[in-house]
């Protein structure tokens, strides 16, 4: 806590301008480092985007894991000499440990990182952003040091296992159905256990809740939608469609952009519709289709769009 305490005293000594760069890189860098894979999977190499995906899925899934068996509040529930900035307060909820946004930033770069290993200093300065948003974290005061550390321990083990997988499907291609199962039942267990256990409830000197048991179950509730949408998603498109990533630089960029747009417009606007069925189930179908839309969906209409153009100029 002395640590936070001093990075504290320095953020509100510091220029106010260090602080918004360490909330573009917490926040910003996240919802771009999603697309990134997102079109690293339509336009360059549709296998180590999907095994980034994975990695992602696999990572944040443990991460909720950890946060809901331990229970640990937020740093300056713990001490009450530290607050977190007013500014990043809006996505610092739930429990602290591990941290979500550096386990997302270390599976999302780190998996760019490993699949780019040839290209030293791309791979240098991935790791550089993974250590900046770790850092980002407590310089905003919403994670310690040991949030981050063991988000970044454990999502480097998920990035481990998921190169063992798939150096496990190269070898055996037909063994991708009991992974993809085996995948699907952990998150239904995965959301059970979130759904049937007990969370500690503690209140503020307000009366308020410290951390709502109904957040958590939310949170759940779309990590198991992302990662059940990729489940579906990578199985179908490697049985049903087998995707072929575009040949030239104009098709890449096309699709990138159809891709990125489409992505976008359901993020940020249709799945709004789905929020009468609850925040739960709407977090559920949004996340879940996200991740459909990235593994087939989009790589579907794609390429039923390219096929169609190429009969007609056949013809």
């Amino acid at each position: 806590m002395d640590y936070l305490y001093a990075l504290q005293c320095l953020r509100e000594a510091a220029p106010s301008f260090i602080t918004y760069f360490f909330l573009f890189i917490s926040e910003v860098s996240l919802y771009l480092s999603a697309l990134i894979v997102a079109n690293v999977y339509w336009s360059l190499n549709k296998d180590d985007g999907a095994y980034i995906i994975m990695g992602y899925a696999g990572a944040i899934t443990v991460n909720e894991c950890l946060k809901d068996i331990f229970c640990i509040n937020r740093p300056w529930i713990l001490d009450s000499r530290l607050h977190v900035d007013p500014l990043a307060k809006s996505s610092a909820t739930g429990y602290s440990f591990p941290s979500g946004h550096t386990t997302t930033a270390a599976s999302f770069f780190g998996g760019l990182a490993l699949s780019l290993k040839k290209r030293k200093a791309l791979v240098i300065f991935l790791i550089v952003i993974i250590f900046l948003v770790a850092l980002s974290r407590n310089w905003l005061g919403a994670h310690t040091l040991k949030d981050v550390l063991v988000a970044i321990c454990h999502t480097a083990l998920m990035l481990c296992l998921v190169s063992f997988v798939k150096y496990f499907i190269t070898k055996n291609p037909s063994k991708d159905t009991l992974v993809a199962v085996v995948g699907i039942v952990l998150v239904v267990i995965f959301l059970l256990f979130t759904t049937l256990k007990s969370y500690p409830v503690k209140y503020a000197d307000d009366g308020s809740l410290l951390v709502d048991p109904a957040k958590m179950l939310r949170d759940a509730y779309k990590i198991s939608g992302s990662a059940m949408g990729f489940f579906m998603g990578w199985w179908l498109e490697r049985h049903c469609l087998k995707f072929q990533n575009p040949s030239t630089k104009k098709s890449k960029i096309l699709c990138s952009l159809c891709g990125s747009v489409i992505l976008i417009a359901w993020n940020f606007g249709i799945s709004n519709i789905f929020k009468v069925c609850g925040p739960n189930i709407a977090g559920f179908i949004k996340h879940f289709v996200s991740f459909f839309i990235i593994l087939y969906l989009y790589p579907l209409l794609y390429t039923s769009f390219t096929n169609l153009l190429s009969k007609k100029k056949a013809a």
